[in-house]
């Protein structure tokens, strides 16, 4: 329907009159139009996408977000937004994707959404995919939710430094003294980014880290020993009100 014209302008305007009937009918010919060779094209498609508030049209809106044109990526965006829980299992899925810019908008949308989203994200931290994972951690230490404690723990063991690092950002974010004892060990790790998030955490999980925070104090990498004593400090006086 829309492609038949060859003015992109009468082919923005189908798309936009598609969009303001909201017939879920027309999601196929506007799913079709997120191709259109004109990014105003697009924009309406994108637009009008989100308007139907379809949980069919997570897909399309999801392959919308690598598109070159930034309104068109906020277009989608919103549609997904828009889509509330109805989006989770797609954006979770999204986080495997190959494009950066898709697993990036994913995980804030995830973020976004919030509880809703806890359990399908704890059950990412096992995922083939390192981006994933990654993703997952950082996504559940911005929601905060406590559910994901014991699932993050176990995820300080992954076997990439950096999972194992949003891990522990993670667990300082949410800031549940379940923590202390595996951000001690893990403020041991072989790699000093890990260490330097777990010190970070330690901070925020309770006065019980104090003990493995002078210990950081001997670390040999310095940005960790540094900020085990700015941590340390800042959990001694904490400490002293109490």
């Amino acid at each position: 329907m829309i492609q038949h014209s060859r003015d992109a302008a009468r082919r923005e305007e189908v798309a936009r009159e598609l969009g303001t009937r909201g017939d879920p009918s027309a999601l196929d010919a506007l799913s079709d139009a997120l191709m259109d060779e004109d990014c105003r094209v697009r924009w309406r498609a994108a637009d009008a996408i989100g308007g139907l508030r379809d949980v069919r049209a997570a897909g399309p809106l999801i392959d919308a977000l690598r598109d070159r044109e930034s309104r068109v990526r906020a277009s989608a965006a919103a549609g997904l937004r828009s889509l509330g829980e109805g989006a989770i299992a797609p954006l979770i899925e999204a986080l495997k994707s190959i494009d950066w810019g898709v697993r990036r908008e994913a995980a804030r949308l995830l973020r976004g959404i919030g509880e809703p989203a806890v359990a399908l994200l704890i059950a990412s931290l096992s995922d083939d995919k390192l981006e994933a994972r990654r993703d997952a951690a950082d996504a559940l230490g911005k929601i905060g939710d406590a559910r994901a404690v014991a699932a993050l723990i176990d995820t300080l063991r992954d076997p990439h430094w950096i999972v194992r690092s949003k891990a522990a950002e993670a667990l300082g974010r949410i800031g549940d003294e379940r923590a202390v004892t595996p951000l001690a060990a893990v403020s041991r790790d072989g790699d000093w980014r890990v260490r330097y998030e777990a010190v970070r955490a330690l901070g925020n999980v309770g006065t019980n880290a104090i003990a493995p925070l002078r210990e950081a104090l001997r670390d040999g990498a310095y940005p960790v020993s540094t900020e085990a004593k700015a941590v340390l400090a800042k959990v001694e006086r904490r400490h002293a009100r109490q």
